[in-house]
């Protein structure tokens, strides 16, 4: 779960599980990949810009979870 949608500069990431995060505009290019090694884990995306965006959530149990994000400045 990502929390808040729409978001401004930053967003939580809220998984039991740990895995990477990318953040990829709408032509597929990955803005953003980091690791998620705790339950509730801080990103900071002040450096992307307003737009639509969408994340995969990819676990150490190779569960793929995908959704949309909103940013806006």
């Amino acid at each position: 779960h990502i929390a808040p949608n729409p978001a401004n500069d930053m967003i939580q990431v809220l998984s039991s599980q740990r895995g990477i995060i990318e953040i990829a505009d709408i032509l597929g290019r990955i803005n953003l990949s980091t690791p998620i090694f705790i339950p509730q884990s801080q990103i900071d995306i002040s450096s992307l810009s307003a737009g639509v965006y969408v994340y995969h959530f990819k676990t150490e149990n190779e569960q793929t979870l995908n959704g949309k994000l909103v940013i806006v400045k």
